[in-house]
């Protein structure tokens, strides 16, 4: 039997039991009860009416035994009910019923209608115990499962990862040796049949490297030539700026002076003008 199925049993043979006793469990009276009667005496008795002058003259008024059946009518017929333990203790240190002699005495001791209660509440109780281990005994069970099942699944990941990782990395492997095995066979056969055609040998490929090299040194020259002739064009016009400005210096140190000859030319004229 599946570890599932024992604990579906149990789960259902606990509640049955814990329903069983809570029907069992039910009662109207669930503890012995003790009916007692309250018979008080009259005080109305013959001697203490006779012993009272006054109330001797009215003595043939009195029914004493009527009036013993109306406080018995009253009281005595009039059922009370206390624990059975209780009245155990009647007439002793703790009891809740006050002393009052003979006037308090026992009917019958009524006993509970229920004498399976005290088992019905066991049953209860371990049917809902049974009920509680049995499920958390089946959530930690499953957590456990569930825990390794997550477990399994990461360490089966993990492990096609690496081998999808080692096919990649050997197919890639194989696509790389292929290429550069494919592109050393092209080099080779190229050469070889150039070198068949006469196109090319050792030599040739001797002075075409020194062809490249002067090429390189020329263009070299020709670009260190554009890098003199730029800063020899800069240079000139440094030069060429420089003048002007001088020019210009040249210019504004000459204005006041000739401003000077032009107002005495002036003031010579008016004195001449008015001495005339």
């Amino acid at each position: 039997m599946s570890r599932n199925r024992i604990e579906l049993s149990a789960i259902i043979i606990s509640a049955v039991v814990g329903l069983t006793g809570f029907c069992f469990s039910h009662s109207r009276q669930p503890y012995p009860l003790a009916q007692i009667q309250f018979c008080p005496q009259t005080a109305n008795k013959k001697e203490n009416i006779l012993a009272d002058k006054k109330k001797a003259k009215k003595i043939k008024y009195y029914d004493l035994e009527k009036a013993q059946q109306k406080l018995d009518s009253k009281y005595c017929h009039q059922p009370r009910y206390v624990l059975a333990e209780e009245w155990d203790k009647y007439n002793s240190y703790g009891s809740i019923i006050p002393y009052m002699g003979s006037t308090i005495s026992l009917v019958k001791i009524i006993p509970k209608d229920n004498p399976y209660q005290i088992y019905g509440n066991v049953a209860s109780v371990v049917g809902l115990w049974g009920i509680s281990l049995t499920l958390a005994s089946r959530v930690g069970r499953l957590k456990k499962s569930d825990y390794q099942l997550g477990e399994t699944e990461k360490t089966t990941a993990y492990y096609n990862w690496q081998q999808h990782r080692r096919n990649r990395d050997i197919k890639q492997h194989s696509n790389q040796l292929y290429t550069d095995t494919l592109k050393d066979g092209l080099t080779q056969e190229d050469l070889q049949q150039r070198k068949e055609l006469g196109l090319t040998d050792d030599e040739n490929e001797a002075i075409k490297n020194q062809l490249q090299l002067e090429d390189y040194l020329k263009a070299r020259a020709v670009k260190h030539s554009d890098m003199d002739k730029q800063i020899a064009s800069n240079l000139l016009d440094k030069h060429k700026a420089d003048k002007e400005i001088e020019k210009l210096q040249n210019k504004k140190l000459s204005q006041p002076f000739t401003n000077q000859t032009s107002d005495k030319q002036l003031v010579n004229s008016l004195i001449e003008a008015l001495k005339s």
